[in-house]
């Protein structure tokens, strides 16, 4: 091929190495100089929290504080949770696997309502054991956790509205459209610094210049997954403000396609250059 393409720029550097590129690592190193990651884009059309009508109330940036509770309010009913303003609602839309981190985050999940008070909302399938570990996590604490394990496409516009932190602890993710979406919706996503993640996510700064647009955290461990739930939940209860400004800035990013257009006519300009080179 004269040029190669993949999902996120992160992705592309990581998938020169080993542990992510596998057996053909080597081979992306050699092509590094014709290798680009492009992150996939949202149809801002499809997916518009001020038109959707599969969700509760529709909304937008300059009026997700005075109408976004309500679609948590629904999302809160419709699980049988108690509805509860100021009690952080996680959402979770996923394929339940390693892959997606959900071997570290059941466990911290359970360790998390132990001691605080959070609800869950989960939609997906996956891995048995995790199901089952889900499961067991519904019946120790059924006022605060919500399993569909299923795919439901208006239920999930509804997590994603209604969601106050959207959590993706991926072990690996070439891009991720979750994140997106979540943001697009003003759920803050909780995520690995890892692929496309990396790249859409801001950290928090913890109020320093007043930054991000969500909570990021490096470590393959359950004690990282953990601790950012904490952070999370600390910036949630303590700094409201700084919460709905996180939102805002979320909702406000731009992951249409518009961008990732321009750079794909960039890469298909290039590889027509590279076919004309003489052969060396």
């Amino acid at each position: 091929s004269n040029m190669i393409s993949t999902v996120s720029p992160t992705y592309a550097k990581e998938i020169q190495y080993e542990y992510a590129g596998y057996e053909l690592a080597p081979l992306i190193r050699a092509r590094k100089d014709s290798l680009l990651g492009i992150l996939n884009g949202v149809d801002t059309v499809r997916w518009d929290p001020d038109t959707d009508k599969a969700i509760a109330q529709t909304f937008n940036a300059y009026s997700v504080t005075e109408k976004r509770l309500e679609n948590k309010r629904n999302l809160q009913y419709r699980s049988s949770l108690p509805i509860q303003d100021d009690t952080m609602l996680v959402g979770v839309i996923s394929r339940l696997t390693w892959q997606k981190g959900f071997d570290l985050a059941v466990p911290a999940m359970r360790s998390l309502l132990e001691k605080a008070n959070v609800q869950f909302v989960i939609l997906g399938t996956g891995d048995p054991d995790i199901e089952h570990a889900i499961h067991l996590l519904e019946d120790d604490y059924p006022d605060h956790i919500r399993a569909y394990l299923e795919f439901d496409a208006a239920l999930s516009r509804q997590i994603y509205a209604g969601s106050d932190l959207f959590l993706m602890p991926s072990h690996f993710e070439p891009c991720g459209m979750g994140q997106m979406l979540a943001m697009r919706y003003g759920a803050l996503p909780l995520v690995r610094e890892t692929g496309g993640l990396a790249d859409t996510v801001v950290n928090y700064d913890g109020g320093a210049a007043d930054g991000g647009t969500g909570f990021v955290f490096a470590e393959e461990s359950q004690q990282a997954v953990l601790g950012t739930l904490e952070w999370a939940l600390e910036t949630y209860t303590e700094r409201p403000q700084a919460w709905r400004r996180m939102q805002r800035r979320a909702m406000l990013s731009d992951f249409g396609w518009d961008a990732s257009a321009r750079q794909y006519r960039q890469l298909y300009q290039q590889a027509m250059h590279k076919r004309k080179e003489p052969a060396q």
